[in-house]
């Protein structure tokens, strides 16, 4: 049996401090990772949910354009009403843009504080 010196205990202390600290980098790089994996998903999700709610979005102003052009007798009409329709929204969407941005950071903050939260839970019920 080998005697505990300080020079050893010293060794000794160093090695836990080290693996420890390995230990923590790995985790914190596999956290990481975790997050960039759901926000990209989020992300690929809510790009195609987009792609296809404009394509819906384009059908129906067409659609209406066409509706409204045959209700007035004229396609110009029609397709001009809807376009101004559609500036109207996007005048309303450009005066409400601070609060509109506020709303989506705070969705993003929360969403983040509620996957720490859930991890924070699981981690205090595995040490148990």
């Amino acid at each position: 049996m080998e005697k505990k010196t300080p020079t050893n205990l010293f060794d000794e202390i160093r090695e836990s401090v080290s693996h420890y600290i390995k230990s923590t980098i790995e985790l914190t790089k596999l956290e990481i990772f975790e997050k960039l994996s759901i926000a990209s998903s989020i992300i690929a999700y809510s790009a195609i949910l987009l792609v296809f709610v404009l394509f819906a979005l384009s059908l129906i102003f067409i659609t209406g354009g066409l509706y409204l052009g045959e209700l007035f007798g004229n396609t110009w009409a029609g397709f001009g009403s809807v376009s101004l329709a559609t500036l109207l929204i996007v005048i309303i969407l450009l005066l409400l843009k601070k609060p509109i941005k506020k709303k989506i950071t705070n969705r993003v903050v929360s969403f983040l504080m509620e996957e720490n939260d859930k991890k924070d839970k699981k981690d205090k019920k595995d040490t148990k």
